[in-house]
């Protein structure tokens, strides 16, 4: 079942949108990407590439503190996640990822785009720098200064700095079309499942409202993350969606989606070793970096592991592995890798990482030795005294971890403190790139 973005973790800042929207859904609204022009194969999706990093006098706002402006590793500007009405046929026009782009606003008063202040705030440096191309006219940008001189600047309560640690959702069990078959007999027959669905949508609703909001402020809340690692998550998920066949409603040969994500995480691994080897960077760097790991693995929105090309897979799945080990050598040796850590969400991060790995172990055979670094993160918290924990289903993959560790030899114990990442990665060959971005590829390569 192919999972809407906005089914992911918290969805980002925009991804969960308010009821009260008149938008309409940018899959239902948006015309064939068949039909997009061969000669637009390179507009502005091209130019959503690396921008210089913005200052933050260059991004002040007039009044009052401003919201943070998303960027990716190098300074990129991310697409915005809802655009006007006025930028309709500009999405098909720059295949624009259309699950991320997963919303129109058709308000009024556009209230949600155009008369929102934090919409300007995150996303006027993208709309500037595809001024040409989104549709939007002098009336429209005369908007953002009335938006600015009405709309409320960022609380105190709302965290804009990168290492700040926010609240975001629980990453929840995605669901299988069976299981939705049998809640939906369960509801039509049984109230008290009607009531618990209510229950667990007020729930979610009221947790929503601290989403974003500074952890300390709420130290009950144990699903966190920096907002650099949440910022990161988002930026992988964009990446991949952008090499996503299905989104496009393309057919280009059967792998091509999976070598699109394989292509996305190689391009993390190089971010990862460009922090590494900075003589400058901290082991808060390095665990903002693995915070972005986690989250995306876990967002639904991975897939490789049907690619053909299993052995490169594998690589793949034993590079998480030694960046996971990289991270946890360096907290420790900055005396951050215990209990009580400054780094509050050290036990859901690492458990988010065991459990995709060792399910991808479970599931398909070949890969027992690439995922094998499970068992020598699970000893390490053990030995800090940390205990793992958060994501449903994960005592039970705890548990299966601990009664197999006995079969790990010494060699498959010692294999991940005797290399390193760097060194791993630098024997991998040929990386990443953007080869896989369809906004960028000849329209013969895709049009059929």
């Amino acid at each position: 079942m192919k999972r809407s973005i906005d089914q992911t973790e918290g969805a980002g800042d925009t991804g969960n949108l308010p009821a009260k929207r008149a938008a309409t859904s940018t899959k239902q609204a948006a015309a064939s990407t068949k039909k997009a022009s061969a000669s637009k194969k390179n507009t502005s999706s091209g130019k959503t590439g690396a921008a210089a990093v913005p200052t933050s006098e260059s991004l002040a706002a007039p009044n009052g503190k401003c919201h943070s402006i998303p960027l990716g590793p190098n300074g990129e500007l991310f697409i915005p996640r809802i655009l006007p009405e006025e930028c309709f046929k500009a999405i098909d026009k720059m295949l624009l990822p259309p699950r991320w782009v997963s919303g129109i606003d058709a308000t009024p008063d556009r209230e949600l785009t155009l008369s929102d202040r934090k919409w300007w705030e995150e996303n006027s440096l993208w709309l500037e720098a595809n001024k040409k191309s989104i549709g939007l006219k002098d009336k429209h940008w005369k908007m953002r200064d009335e938006a600015y001189a009405k709309g409320q600047p960022l609380s105190e309560n709302d965290a804009n700095l990168q290492d700040e640690f926010i609240c975001i959702h629980p990453i929840e069990e995605q669901k299988d079309s069976d299981d939705e078959d049998e809640e939906d007999e369960d509801e039509d027959n049984n109230a008290k499942n009607r009531d618990k669905e209510k229950e667990a949508k007020d729930k979610w609703e009221a947790m929503h409202k601290i989403v974003g909001k500074f952890a300390s402020l709420h130290p009950d809340h144990k699903w966190v993350s920096s907002l650099r690692g949440y910022e990161r998550k988002q930026w992988w998920l964009q990446e991949i969606l952008k090499r996503d066949q299905d989104d496009y409603s393309l057919h280009i040969y059967n792998d091509f989606s999976w070598y699109g994500t394989i292509e996305v995480l190689e391009n993390l691994f190089t971010n990862f070793e460009k922090v590494i080897k900075r003589k400058s960077h901290t082991p808060l760097q390095l665990w903002q970096e693995l915070e972005g790991l986690a989250l995306v693995l876990s967002s639904g929105l991975v897939h490789m592991e049907m690619c053909d090309d299993a052995d490169r897979v594998g690589r793949i799945l034993e590079l998480f592995g030694f960046m996971t080990a990289a991270v946890i050598d360096s907290l420790r040796k900055n005396d951050l890798f215990t209990k009580d850590s400054k780094i509050p969400n050290i036990s859901i991060m690492l458990a988010l990482l065991i459990k995709y790995a060792w399910n991808i172990g479970s599931d398909f055979d070949g890969w027992e030795d690439e995922i094998s670094w499970v068992f020598h993160v699970v000893q390490e918290a053990e030995t800090a005294d940390i205990t793992l924990g958060g994501p449903s289903g994960f005592d039970e993959v705890l548990t299966e971890i601990k009664d197999k560790a006995s079969e790990q030899t010494a060699a498959s114990r010692s294999k991940w403190t005797k290399s390193t990442f760097i060194k791993k990665f630098g024997s991998y060959g040929s990386r990443g790139g953007d080869q896989y971005v369809i906004a960028k590829m000849p329209a013969s390569e895709w049009l059929h």
